[in-house]
């Protein structure tokens, strides 16, 4: 009779175990790689809200609002003052930040007042 040799070898529950932690570890690194091939994008936007929100408040404590570009690492930021409709004393402050390719980031609106000085002509004499 010939002995049969009993071979080394893993068993089935061994064999989905080993299966299901590799499944798990392949999703969380390319869950890991989508995110941060994504986060060079969600940073520029981030910058430009904290930029645009300085320029903000820097143009209503000043009140300057006057049109202006500012120049920063990677971005242009337009600041514009446009008439609002039907109102002498409002004006709508746009402030833009735009890649160096000129495609906008964001664009932020506030509705101003502004104090205009009356100014009179003397009466002839």
């Amino acid at each position: 009779m010939v002995a049969i040799k009993k071979l080394p070898s893993f068993t089935l529950i061994e064999v989905l175990v080993s299966m299901i932690i590799i499944l798990v570890i392949s999703s969380l690194a390319s869950l890991a790689f989508v995110n941060l091939s994504g986060m060079g994008k969600n940073r520029k936007k981030l910058e430009a809200i904290i930029y645009t929100g300085n320029i903000l408040n820097e143009a209503k404590k000043d009140l300057n609002y006057l049109d202006e570009e500012f120049n920063f690492p990677g971005m242009l930021i337009k600041k514009t003052t446009e008439e609002y409709p039907n109102s002498k004393s409002l004006k709508i402050l746009k402030i833009t930040a735009f890649t160096l390719e000129n495609k906008p980031i964001i664009e932020r609106e506030e509705i101003i007042r502004v104090q205009t000085a009356e100014i009179t002509n003397p009466s002839p004499k």
